[in-house]
């Protein structure tokens, strides 16, 4: 993203969470290469509750992840369901569960995540068209019944009310015996 921005000369960057001073210290050194040390902003986190309100202002979220191992290229982040819910569209990873989140909902646009090019012209898209990729409404009504916590909170005490269940419907093995026995 850094290396993204000398090709968005409007738009400033900021990022939200952890501080990892060696992190830091490698995309400041990089931003001040590039000239655009001063769009570069690093933000301490903020309390969980207060993420969707606190970057509702932002323009556009962007999921950079990168595609090194199958749980990166399945995964689903918090961040991305954060940024819809705040009303903020999203440039996400062409990753096969957000690419699919994405492309349902239509909330944003999916890049090449390792092209500073690719990254510039995916954010420039949904910022000049931002309106296009905000999800509100009906649309908002069924991604919060299918993704906000108190959905989720509801599917696990389902799971583990059907693992407590079946937990009690298996009978113990003796000494000696097979699971077949």
């Amino acid at each position: 993203i850094v290396r993204a921005l000398p090709l968005l000369p409007q738009l400033h960057f900021a990022t939200v969470g952890p501080r990892r001073a060696a992190t830091e210290a490698s995309i400041v050194e990089i931003a001040a290469e590039l000239g655009v040390r001063d769009r570069l902003h690093l933000v301490d986190p903020v309390l969980p509750h207060e993420v969707v309100s606190f970057i509702r202002a932002a323009d556009v979220s962007v999921l950079p992840i990168q595609n090194v191992c199958l749980s990166y290229y399945y995964c689903m982040p918090n961040k991305l369901l954060e940024s819809v819910f705040a009303g903020i569209p999203v440039a996400v990873a062409d990753l096969l569960e957000m690419r699919r989140f994405v492309t349902k909902y239509q909330c944003g646009l999916v890049m090449d995540q390792t092209n500073p090019q690719s990254i510039a012209n995916t954010i420039a898209s949904i910022f000049a068209n931002r309106r296009e990729f905000v999800v509100s409404g009906e649309k908002l009504k069924e991604l919060s019944a299918a993704y906000s916590w108190t959905a989720q909170a509801d599917r696990l005490r389902d799971i583990y009310r059907d693992l407590l269940e079946k937990k009690q419907q298996v009978r113990p093995c003796k000494p000696g015996c097979l699971a077949d026995d």
